[in-house]
């Protein structure tokens, strides 16, 4: 597997920040935050984790986030997680090829992406420099 790249965490919620270094630590993963306000990546990644609860807490924004995540293509694989999924996003995001999990954070999350980008070919990501 190539570890060349990082794994953007968006996620306003510093548990899942940490817990999130670690689950992805266990598949091979660097994982770095990032803000809402920083926007969505163009590219400069090897996956995207979207942590929908903690980015989207109220329902009009989680709509707004489904739809924007759903209606453009992605050039890395994006995995999308949160409690407040209803059952028609859940549709959205799948279709869109986003993998998408009604549940918190887990290893399920990190495992699902490893699998993905195990078969990604190295676009040359590397870790920002602060």
């Amino acid at each position: 597997m190539n570890t060349n790249g990082f794994v953007w965490l968006l996620s306003h919620d510093e548990v899942n920040q940490d817990l999130a270094q670690d689950l992805g630590a266990a598949q091979g993963l660097v994982v770095q935050a990032r803000l809402l306000k920083d926007g969505l990546p163009d590219g400069d990644c090897r996956a995207l984790v979207v942590d929908l609860d903690s980015v989207a807490p109220e329902r009009l924004a989680l709509q707004r986030l489904v739809k924007e995540l759903g209606g453009r293509p992605h050039a890395y694989p994006v995995v999308a997680f949160g409690y407040s999924l209803e059952d028609d996003q859940l549709v959205d995001l799948r279709a869109a090829g986003i993998q998408a999990f009604q549940h918190g954070l887990a290893p399920a999350v990190f495992a699902a992406l490893a699998e993905q980008t195990s078969h990604a070919p190295s676009d040359g990501c590397s870790v920002p420099s602060a």
